[in-house]
Order: C-alpha cells, then structure tokens, then sequence
C-alpha cells in the first residue's frame, strides 16, 4: 500500500519514501511519524496520540515527552523541505499536529515547488 499526496509517496510495505522517482531517507522514527500523519490527513493528532504509537507510551504525558514530538516534527520538516524545495504541510495547533493534504506540488521537479 501507499500514501500519496501530490509527488510524495510513501510505501507502508517496503517503509520507503519517494519524491517523485527519487528515494529520500528518513530515520525510522521520521518515517513513522510521516506515516502516521499521512494515514490520518486532515485530522488533528494530539502530542500524546503521536507519541503512544512511535514509542508504545503508555504513562501520562510530561512537557519533555511533548517536546520529543515538536523535536521529530521539526526535523521532518527541515529535512523534507531541503530534499525537496517544498514545504511539508503539516500545521501546529494547540493540541497537536494535522497533516494537509492536497498542498505538495504532482511533480518533483524543483521548478514545480517554487512559486
């Protein structure tokens, strides 16, 4: 199976991360949380959701154990945008993080991800 939002494609079989034709590598726990995010667009992910699922948690929710969400979050994001020269649409809110889809551009060509 795969997730797919414009040229991103992710391949929950093989747990591999395409931009268009082209591999990008993630550390797993970057993959999960892009998949988890994925699997669920367009829905609001509480820190403590996210974080029950990446690391099996199951104890009551601490600011450092957020901070680990906004940390993976804030990594993807960098790395996603230097591979491909588009941002990920993944947006913050109060009480977590929602993935938005239909925002990446269908090509991976890096004039398709400039305005």
């Amino acid at each position: 199976m795969s997730l797919v939002d414009g040229a991103l494609r992710v391949c929950t079989s093989s747990r591999e991360v395409f931009w268009g034709a082209t591999k990008m590598r993630l550390k797993p726990k970057e993959y999960a949380l892009l998949q988890l995010l994925m699997e669920n667009a367009d829905q609001v992910l509480t820190r403590q959701w996210i974080i029950e699922r990446m690391y099996d948690w199951r104890e009551p929710m601490t600011e450092d154990v957020e901070a680990i969400v906004d940390i993976f979050v804030e990594h993807l994001r960098k790395k996603f945008e230097a591979f491909t020269g588009a941002p990920l649409p993944i947006s913050s809110r109060d009480a977590g993080y929602i993935y938005g889809t239909a925002r990446l551009p269908r090509t991976s060509s890096p004039d398709a991800t400039r305005p």
